[in-house]
C-alpha cells in the first residue's frame, strides 16, 4: 500500500477524519471550498500511489481487487465529478451534462470512515460474510410465501370484488361480500347477511385500491407478506 511506501501517506487516515467532519459544517465559503479542494487533492494523490504501487485492476492482488479501494475509489471519482461541474459553472461554459444527481452522491464520502477504523472494518466484513447465509434463509421465506399466495390465489380469486348492492339506489356499499355474479347470495365472508333490499354482486369498488387481493400472484405475494408481517393483517381477515 502507498500509505506504508511513503510515511507521510500515514496520516492520511486522520485528513479522512477532518474530511468527514467538515461535511456536517453549516457554513458554505471560501474557506469550505479551499477545505474541499485540498481534501480532494489528498485522496486522489493517495489512490493515485496506490495503484502505481500495487496495480489497478488485473493482478490478483491490484487495487480495484479490494471492496475497501473500491469505495475509495468510488468517493474519488464522485468528488472530481463534482468538482469538474463547479468549475463549468463558474466559467459559464454551456454543457449539457446534469450531475445534479451526482452532487447528492457527495453524502456517500463518510464510506472512507469504514476504512480508517479497524473496528468498524471487522463489523461491516462480518455483516458482507453474514449476506450469503442469510440469502438462503430469505430464499425460504420467499419459497413459503409462494405456497401461501398460491393457496390464497386458488380460493380467494375474484372475492374482494363483490359488495353489496342496495336494490332500490343501485349504490354500494363499502363491506365486502361472497356471491355469485347473479347475487343469489346475500351472505358476507364473515357471515352476516346483506340488508334485505340489498345483493352481494360484482361493484366497481377495489379494497385498498385493489392491491390487497388474490386476483393474481404478484397481489397474491403482496397480500401474504402484509399478513406475515402483521401489518393490518386482520383487516384482510374480516374481509
Amino acid at each position: 500500500m502507498s500509505v506504508f511506501i511513503i510515511p507521510a501517506f500515514r496520516e492520511v487516515s486522520k485528513i479522512e477524519l477532518v474530511n468527514i467532519l467538515s461535511i456536517a459544517e453549516i457554513e458554505v465559503g471560501v474557506t469550505r471550498d479551499k477545505a474541499e479542494y485540498f481534501f480532494l487533492v489528498i485522496f486522489g494523490l493517495e489512490a493515485l500511489l496506490k495503484i502505481i504501487a500495487k496495480g489497478f485492476v488485473i493482478h490478483p492482488n491490484s487495487y480495484l481487487r479490494s471492496l475497501w479501494n473500491v469505495i475509495d475509489f468510488f468517493v474519488v471519482l464522485i468528488s472530481f465529478t463534482v468538482l469538474f461541474q463547479n468549475q463549468m459553472k463558474n466559467s459559464k461554459v454551456e454543457y449539457s451534462l446534469d450531475v445534479r444527481a451526482v452532487r447528492a452522491v457527495r453524502v456517500l464520502r463518510p464510506l472512507k470512515f469504514i476504512t480508517i477504523i479497524p473496528s468498524v472494518h471487522i463489523i461491516m466484513t462480518s455483516i458482507m460474510k453474514a449476506v450469503v447465509p442469510l440469502l438462503k434463509v430469505l430464499y425460504l421465506f420467499s419459497f413459503m410465501i409462494a405456497i401461501y399466495a398460491i393457496i390464497g390465489l386458488q380460493f380467494m380469486v375474484n372475492r374482494f370484488k363483490y359488495s353489496c348492492k342496495n336494490d332500490l339506489t343501485k349504490k354500494f356499499t363499502d363491506q365486502l361480500c361472497d356471491g355469485f355474479i347473479n347475487g343469489t347470495t346475500k351472505y358476507f365472508v364473515s357471515g352476516v347477511k346483506c340488508a334485505t333490499n340489498e345483493s352481494c354482486v360484482v361493484s366497481n369498488l377495489e379494497f385498498n385500491n385493489g392491491i390487497k387481493t388474490f386476483d393474481n400472484i404478484f397481489f397474491a405475494v403482496l397480500t401474504v407478506f402484509q399478513c406475515v408481517t402483521t401489518d393490518a393483517w386482520s383487516e384482510i381477515m374480516y374481509k
